[in-house]
């Protein structure tokens, strides 16, 4: 999940694209998102939703590994459930 993916998801005006970091920032102190990598820069930045850590740990190494190859990949959510 991405920032942009996020705003499209909750119909959030790119304009006010930082209602979706903060969004983010509190989820992820709240634990309930996790960053793809944990130096990842904020501009491009990912996350995983919560339900994920908890239902796909026998796939994350695939997961993680078709996102490290192309930084640009916007996997659904749907593959994450």
């Amino acid at each position: 999940m991405t920032n942009s993916s996020l705003r499209q998801r909750f119909g959030i005006e790119k304009q006010n694209s930082a209602t979706a970091s903060r969004i983010f920032r509190e989820a992820t102190g709240d634990g309930l998102v996790k960053p793809i990598a944990p130096n990842q820069g904020k501009k491009y930045a990912k996350y995983l939703p919560h339900c994920a850590l908890y239902v796909l740990p026998p796939l994350m190494p695939l997961f993680l590994q078709l996102v490290a190859t192309d930084g640009t990949r916007n996997l659904p959510l749907a593959l994450l459930i």
